[in-house]
């Protein structure tokens, strides 16, 4: 009974009536989820785990994408919790306004953040903000705003160009230059500081803020923009950082006998032995979902999104988008729900909900919303 009566309340924080029935359901059930992952552990705090049964303790930037859409369905106390944990065992583990990545429910950090994480704290607690009004609440975090950006670009920007140099949400060895992700994620984090300072009369710093972020948005749609394969690179380096990303990444398609990626790389790696050696320019390798960011966030000019949208749908099948764009071949569109390779979870040929969400999001944001980006290229 007692039960009945918790998923009873849940159920009713917050309801919608739309004519899909099936979107209704999930929209239910998605509460219902989220509740199952909570972890209350005593002398370490209450907040949700990332997943089960693989990842049932607690992550940074998992528990901020999170946040963002369950602060919309009434669980302010579960948001106020998560936020609460993460906080505190950053503080602990950092103490400079980083965010840490991945937290055993023992307390003890296997990773104290990678870049990514910090700029996407700045912006879910601008969501919550925005939903709650609560200027307490930001007052509490702000401090912890000021130093995290403050140690995103003067501990992790070596050569000055405010992209913060490091792993974003990518975990591929060697993928820790100026990732996309981590740049488009640094652009919002600063263009909603810059709010939040303004809200609490700090005029001067939010003026500061949105210059970065403005400066940020140049970058991002000129420097990172590779006209070639019609997409945002997956990152900025040289062609030394270049060369063995795609040794990795050509021995990675060619053992899932993906030969046109095989070739694609060739072709990239044959070009790296004309190009100036120190200079830096934007690269194309995995195709990784994250290029889909700028589009996500809204910052990608109009006629660039268009582009890069319709070279993202190449990455799909009909369940999602891949993690990794050099995993997809030509049975991709035809694939009947089974997945051949490994019984147990694998990132290899994996399609998931964050990078579907984000290309989801992408094509709404960019005039798509009936796009079917769960499509093949076909």
């Amino acid at each position: 009974m007692a039960k009945k009566e918790r998923y009873e309340a849940i159920q009713a924080l917050s309801k919608i009536n739309i004519p899909d029935k099936e979107l209704q359901q999930a929209v239910e059930w998605t509460k219902y989820n989220t509740d199952w992952l909570v972890r209350d552990v005593p002398g370490i705090g209450r907040g949700f785990g990332a997943g089960l049964p693989d990842y049932p303790w607690f992550f940074g930037v998992d528990s901020e994408y999170t946040i963002q859409g369950l602060i919309t369905t009434g669980r302010k106390d579960l948001v106020y919790s998560t936020i609460e944990l993460i906080h505190r065992l950053s503080q602990k583990e950092n103490g400079n306004g980083r965010i840490v990545h991945e937290v055993s429910t023992n307390g003890v950090v296997f990773n104290p953040g990678n870049i990514n994480e910090t700029p996407q704290w700045v912006s879910t607690i601008w969501e919550v903000y925005r939903w709650t009004g609560d200027r307490e609440f930001l007052e509490t975090y702000f401090p912890s705003i000021e130093k995290g950006l403050s140690w995103l670009l003067e501990e992790n920007d070596k050569d000055g160009n405010f992209l913060a140099d490091g792993y974003g949400m990518m975990e591929i060895h060697g993928l820790e230059s100026e990732m996309i992700d981590v740049a488009v994620y640094s652009q919002k984090a600063f263009a909603d500081a810059a709010k939040m300072a303004e809200i609490l009369g700090k005029s001067e710093l939010s003026k500061s803020y949105q210059q970065t972020a403005d400066a940020l948005s140049v970058k991002i749609n000129s420097d990172f923009w590779v006209p070639e394969f019609g997409s945002y690179a997956d990152f900025i380096g040289t062609s030394e950082d270049a060369l063995h990303l795609i040794d990795g990444a050509i021995i990675r398609a060619d053992t899932l006998n993906k030969p046109w990626a095989v070739a694609e790389l060739q072709a990239t790696k044959a070009k790296l032995s004309i190009l100036p050696k120190g200079q830096k320019q934007g690269f194309v390798l995995y195709h990784n979902w994250v290029v889909n960011t700028p589009m996500e966030t809204g910052i990608a000019d109009p006629e660039k999104s268009r582009i890069a949208l319709e070279t993202g749908r190449k990455y799909t099948n009909p369940f999602g988008v891949f993690v990794t764009g050099i995993d997809r071949d030509e049975r991709a569109e035809n694939e009947d729900g089974s997945f051949v390779g490994s019984k147990s979870f694998s990132y290899t040929g994996a399609v998931m909900t964050l990078p579907t969400g984000v290309s989801a999001i992408g094509e709404n944001n960019y005039g798509n919303p009936d796009q079917p980006w769960i499509t093949s290229s076909g």
